[in-house]
C-alpha cells in the first residue's frame, strides 16, 4: 500500500501552542456539544465543549465539565445556570438531559481566564469560562 505524508516540524510547533490557554478576556464562544457524563466518582455531569468564534483566537476549542447536580458543587451549579441563560435557554426544571442539546450551536459572551488545574500530581495552565453573556449583536445600525 503505497502513502504519502510529510514530516513538518513549523506545523508540529504550531499544534502544540494549541493546548496552550488563550490570554484573559471577552470572547463570543459557541456552544460545540453538550453531554451527559458520569465522573470517575459515580456524580453525573455535563460535558461541554467550546469554541471560539472572535474577536482573536477563533477556532480554539477547549472543555469544561459541570457537576452540578446531585451531590455536585455550588459552583459548578451557577456557572451552569449561567450558561444556560446566556444561550437563551427559558426559566424551567430541567429533567431530560437532551434539553442541553438547545444550547448546541448558540453564540454568547463570555469572560475567559486562566487557572491552574492539578491532576495526577501535574500542575498545568488552563481557560475557564468565569462570565457567561447573552450576546446582543447589532443588526442594523439606526443611521
Amino acid at each position: 500500500m503505497e502513502i504519502e505524508f510529510e514530516v513538518n516540524r513549523k506545523e508540529a510547533v504550531k499544534t502544540q501552542d494549541e493546548y496552550k490557554p488563550i490570554p484573559p478576556g471577552m470572547y463570543e464562544i459557541s456552544v460545540k456539544f453538550a453531554e451527559m457524563k458520569t465522573t470517575k466518582t459515580g456524580k453525573q455531569a455535563l460535558n461541554v465543549c467550546f469554541v471560539v468564534e472572535g474577536p482573536t483566537h477563533a477556532g480554539r476549542v477547549f472543555y469544561d465539565m459541570f457537576v452540578a447536580f446531585k451531590g455536585g458543587s455550588a459552583y459548578a451549579s451557577k456557572r451552569l445556570n449561567e450558561l444556560c441563560i446566556a444561550c437563551g435557554m427559558p426559566d424551567k426544571k430541567i429533567t431530560d438531559s437532551a434539553e442541553f442539546q438547545k444550547m448546541v450551536g448558540v453564540t454568547f459572551e463570555g469572560e475567559i481566564r486562566i487557572k491552574s488545574d492539578t491532576y495526577q500530581g501535574k500542575t498545568t495552565q488552563k481557560n475557564e469560562i468565569i462570565v457567561f453573556k447573552k450576546l446582543e449583536k447589532i443588526d442594523e445600525l439606526p443611521f
